[in-house]
């Protein structure tokens, strides 16, 4: 992976996210890491990457709207985004024993699939073009 590489991270500000992102930098990709509201926790993220370049932006991929402003910040502040990880979800605390299905399959809050499918429609296009 060349120093040019650059790789949008959604979900990057912890967890699987996080240590996805940390590979890429350890691979020599400059990383934009996405989060949704823990800005605290994407500076972390940021602290622990390996190299420099890299950058954190917020959106709320449940928005019609955010893919695309996510996506035009980063290409804007670190050029052509190369590789796309779409790992952006949501988990809100239910307990288990005392939920039911309803409330776990709807109320869940993970990010809208349209939300990811915004980002892989806006990654194909230029990574099409380089092929």
């Amino acid at each position: 992976m060349g120093k040019a590489t650059v790789a949008l991270v959604t979900g990057a500000s912890r967890g699987i996210g996080r240590v996805i992102a940390q590979q890429l930098a350890q691979r020599g990709a400059r990383v934009a890491v996405h989060y949704r509201n823990n800005r605290q926790a994407a500076e972390e993220t940021l602290a622990s990457l390996s190299g420099s370049g890299h950058f954190s932006f917020d959106a709320d991929l449940s928005q019609s709207t955010e893919p695309s402003l996510l996506w035009q910040r980063a290409a804007e502040r670190m050029g052509s985004v190369d590789i796309l990880i779409n790992n952006a979800g949501l988990y809100i605390f239910h307990p288990p024993l005392k939920t039911t299905y309803v409330i776990h399959a709807h109320g869940q809050g993970f990010v809208s699939p349209a939300g990811l499918v915004s980002c892989a429609e806006l990654a194909r296009t230029p990574v099409a073009g380089r092929c």
